[in-house]
This record gives C-alpha cells, structure tokens and sequence, in this order.
C-alpha cells in the first residue's frame, strides 16, 4: 500500500470520527518499513505516519502509549522471545528486519519510534538514508520523554550495518553505540550482539581492519557474559566472511598471518556452533553463507565442486541429527529442535543457490551432469517442488552443454545419454513460479516425538576459545564500563 492509498485511508477514518488505536498506526509504519527494505519508500514517508502518530495522540484523550512503563534493560525482559529463537528459524532474518518483538505488543510510542529506525534501516539499503537521520529519530524520542532501551539500540545496530553497505556508517559507529547503552546501565542481549555482527557482516573486508573473526571475538564475548547466542548471530558471521571472501580479503590467524582460504573459513565458523549448549544446528541460512564463501573460493581457482558437495553433506549430517525416518513418518527429536516442524530442512531458495554454485562448477569445467542431477533429485527428499528460477539454471546448464559438443545429435554422445533424459524429465515436474509456495511441497507427515525441555543457561568449552589477541581489547573494554 503506498502513501498515498494510506493518506487517504487515514482522513477516511477522521472524517468518520473513529479513533485510530497505536497498534494500527504502527501497523502502518510496518507497511512503510516493509516498502522502504524494498526500495519503495523512504524517510520522509516514516515521519509523515509518525506525524499522523502524534495528531492522534493529541486528539484521542486518554490513550495509553505506554510512556510510563519500564525500559528493557537486559535479556530477561526478553526471555520468551529468546527462547523462540534458540535454533534455526525461516523467519529469523525477516523478523528481525522489521523489529516487531518491541514491548507490549508494539503499541507504544517507543515501538513507533524503533519501527521508523527500521525505514531508515530499509532505505539505507537503496541510499536514502543516513545516519543522521538515525540519530536525530533517537534525539526525537528523548525530547517526548521517551528513553531509548536495548530493543531501541539493538535496531539502531541493525541500521548502521545496512548504512554501513553503502559506506555511510562504520564499525565505529556501531562500537559507539554499544559503549553508549552498557554507560547507561543498559544490558545487551542476543539480540543486541547479534546486530552489532550485522555489522561486522557490512564492513568485513570493506573496512580497513575489520574481517570476520570481529563477529568470532563478539561470539567470545557473548559466551562469557553468560548469553546464548541466536541463530542468525551465526548468520551474520557468515555473512561476513563471505563478503569478506568476495572482496578478495584475507583472514588474520595469528599475528601477522594472513590466509585468503573461504572454505577454511566457513569450516571455522560451522566449528563455533558446536560448543553452544543445548546443540544448536546450522539452518539453510548458515548454509546459504558457506554456499557465498565456496562462489568466491571457485572464482578463484581455491575450491571446486568436492568442496560445494561438502555443503550437502554437512545438511545431511544435520537431518540425520535431527530426525529419522520411521513407517514414512518423519520424526523429529525435539528435543534439538523446538518447534515449527515445517521448517525443518531447506527451501527452494537455497537449493537454487546450490546449484548455481554447482553451474559455476559445470561452466569452468569442474564438474559434470551427475554433479548437477545429485541436487535435482534430492529435492523430493526435501518435500520441494523446483520454481521457475531452478528451471531457469537448469535449462542454462542444458543449453551450455549442447553448445559445448557442437549439437551433436549422436545417441553415444554423453548430451543424449540417461542423465540428460532424467534431467528433462525432472524439469518437467518443476512448476513455472518465481518462488516456492507452501502449497506446492510434496506431503510430508511429521511427528513429534516426546519433548525433551533443555537445560536452561548456557554452557561451553573455555579450552575452544579463540586466541586472547582476537577478543581481548573488546573484553577489557566491557569490564572497565561495567
């Protein structure tokens, strides 16, 4: 919906005399936010809905905006939703994007505020914002008696990181920011931790002295402060390290060591996740980071497709880990996995990145048909159905290898042999859509088995630390603040 749809809309209502309450008005700043991470809106579009915000609020007498409750201060005051988010969750880079775990239910002035944070997020994206804009949307709180907490720091985190991509903030920035909240009593939370990897993720390899192992010294820090950290911090270390790696930018080792290897990398982070307790397993958006990392190694002649089937290989030891196959029934040990079923296993989405990887591969002549058609075939075993895009890469395949032997027409000729024929059979069942719509899996029965609640807190292994050097200074900046 844009604004004007949504202008209209609003003098609709005044003029009918109905009272608009907070929740809807934020509502309206999600649409803002959703259209400005799309490209479609931008600042000015956030603070008209937080002008409309504040007409209200000085005609609707009596409404509750949530001015006199507390700040959240540290991560209990998070708990619930910390528990959501302990392993691998499709929803996890959206929601945390658009920021709605914001005090009660969102509808507060503070929430509107943090939802405008999140337009600035998104139009940073496309160079319509700025960090001055940020900052003057926290100095705007504070004049209406409304003081940032670790929510409102953690989404202005995720907008320096998108600012950042562009160039127009920095790491910096976002150590500033963090200094800020801990000098205000402010606690941070996973959350918090995970958005000042986000940007580490923007400025790896982008910014003199920042690479990955930044977000591994973060990680080290969470771990001694107690936290247990989220799926998508891990995401965020990827993340970098494939920017990293497509920069073409080494990672330091030791002091003075230097090494440019992104499968060693990748390998490195997947490392990090094993002494998180209870386990945590890495999700397709992890995996989606390693696909990144072994693009950049292969267009540099330093991996090939033993090291893109590595990739698979770490997802099926993850299946197996998580469940079994029993009378055709999947069955899911929930005890590593807590809820939402469904999304166990990959998308569409990331299949479609793995085969691009794979035709990378095929089109510098590091693998054959029976590389591609390995994928293809695994993906019924994921209850998914192939989109118009895994047909697009496909049928590129197929045509680079008929150019490839000149249209031969010969039945010995390796373009007409069995593999050719089951690829085109299985292009057939694909559907002709841009994305995979839930409705189109194969069915697939799940069942749980019985629950097995974890042991809360959070436990790991000091002799797996990194080296002192890597997280020292951040360490000793926490203890002098704190």
């Amino acid at each position: 919906m844009d604004m004007a749809t949504l202008r209209m809309c609003f003098q609709a209502m005044k003029a009918s005399e109905l009272v608009m309450e907070p929740g809807m008005l934020n509502m309206c700043m999600f649409m803002v936010a959703g259209r400005a991470h799309g490209g479609d809106a931008g600042v000015e579009d956030g603070m008209a809905i937080l002008e409309w915000i504040h007409e209200e609020n000085k005609t609707a007498g009596g409404m509750d905006w949530g001015l006199d409750r507390p700040k959240r201060m540290n991560g209990e005051d998070y708990a619930d939703m910390i528990h959501e988010r302990l392993n691998y969750s499709s929803c996890d880079e959206r929601m945390r994007d658009y920021h709605p775990w914001t005090d009660y239910a969102g509808n507060t002035l503070r929430s509107s505020y943090e939802i405008l944070l999140s337009v600035i997020q998104g139009a940073g994206k496309h160079g319509k914002a700025t960090l001055t804009d940020a900052q003057r949307v926290i100095d705007e709180m504070i004049e209406y008696g409304v003081e940032p907490d670790m929510g409102t720091y953690s989404q202005l985190l995720l907008t320096v990181a998108s600012l950042a991509n562009s160039g127009r903030a920095s790491m910096r920035d976002a150590n500033a920011i963090m200094e800020r909240m801990m000098e205000e009593g402010i606690k941070p939370c996973t959350l918090t931790y995970g958005s000042w990897c986000a940007v580490v993720a923007s400025c790896a390899g982008n910014e003199e002295g920042v690479t990955w192992r930044d977000g591994e010294a973060i990680l080290e820090i969470v771990y001694r402060l107690g936290i247990r950290p989220d799926s998508q911090l891990f995401c965020y270390i990827m993340k970098a390290a494939a920017n990293q790696a497509e920069r073409g930018v080494a990672t330091p080792w030791s002091p003075g060591e230097y090494v440019y290897d992104p499968v060693r990398d990748a390998e490195h982070i997947l490392k990090l996740m094993d002494r998180v307790y209870p386990k945590m397993y890495p999700g397709d958006s992890i995996l989606d980071g390693y696909i990144d990392l072994v693009k950049a190694a292969v267009k540099r002649n330093k991996a090939g497709i033993n090291e893109a089937k590595r990739i698979l290989q770490v997802l099926q030891e993850v299946d197996d880990s998580l469940c079994h196959i029993e009378d055709g029934t999947v069955r899911i040990r929930s005890d590593c996995w807590e809820d939402r079923p469904m999304d166990l296993g990959p998308n569409i989405d990331f299949f479609n990145s793995y085969l691009e990887l794979v035709q990378l591969c095929f089109n510098r002549g590091g693998a054959n048909l029976a590389d591609i058609l390995q994928p293809v075939l695994l993906l019924k075993n994921w209850s998914l159905v192939g989109d118009l895009k895994t047909k697009t890469i496909l049928k590129d395949i197929l045509t680079h290898q008929e150019e490839s032997c000149g249209g031969c027409r010969e039945h010995s000729c390796h373009l007409h042999g069995p593999q050719v024929e089951e690829l085109r059979k299985q292009l057939e069942a694909m559907h002709d859509l841009p994305f995979d719509l839930m409705w189109l899996r194969y069915e697939r029965k799940y069942k749980r088995e019985p629950y097995v609640q974890s042991v809360p807190g959070v436990r790991f292994r000091y002799d797996e630390a990194p080296p002192e050097w890597l997280y020292k200074d951040i360490w000793d900046g926490l203890k002098a603040i704190n």
